[in-house]
């Protein structure tokens, strides 16, 4: 136990007489925070520019555009241009972008499975991930939505459709940081 205080004694020394020492292991912990905090007051990200080309210019292609734009995480900018989208993805002006080709309205009418990609810059690994996420439940919701206006016309009853599209419902809750702040 006295080797013990003695290295304790030695080691406090050593710290008070440099006070680099102490800047170091507190002055920079305090900061950090303070950083942290302030910039992740707000809680998660929104509002991410999520680009969109869409080829197709049908009635659901837009309405997935509008959609995917109320998303609270979600901001769609529009491209004509895929080239150009991904210029704009690489330089951090958009978080993801989507592109919706050309015939898939006609595709969906016609029972084919229409092929919609994204594009997701993880290098900013929130924005990236938030982006990732919304655009997968926009997919999903869509999906869902074929699929419900489907069984509609072959006359199912809304308690079946919804059984089929949705067999399981999913009741989450968020325990660590039920906010879902940062800054908590």
């Amino acid at each position: 136990m006295k080797q013990l205080i003695k290295i304790v004694r030695r080691e406090l020394l050593i710290i008070l007489k440099r006070p680099v020492y102490i800047l170091a292991s507190a002055g920079v912990l305090i900061v950090n925070a303070v950083f942290y905090i302030t910039f992740m007051k707000d809680g998660l990200p929104h509002d991410l520019p999520i680009g969109l080309v869409d080829e197709d210019q049908s009635s659901t292609s837009r309405t997935f555009a509008r959609e995917l734009d109320g998303t609270q995480l979600g901001k769609v900018v529009y491209y004509d241009d895929i080239h150009l989208a991904r210029e704009h993805m690489e330089t951090g002006r958009i978080t993801s972008f989507i592109v919706i080709p050309e015939g898939f309205n006609a595709d969906i009418q016609a029972f084919r499975q229409p092929h919609i990609s994204y594009y997701v810059n993880s290098l900013y690994f929130v924005g990236g991930a938030l982006a990732y996420k919304d655009i997968l439940t926009m997919v999903n919701l869509t999906n869902g939505a074929v699929q419900r206006q489907v069984l509609r016309l072959k006359g199912v009853n809304e308690r079946e459709i919804m059984g089929r599209i949705q067999p399981i419902v999913l009741d989450g809750h968020q325990i660590g940081n039920p906010a879902v702040n940062y800054g908590v």
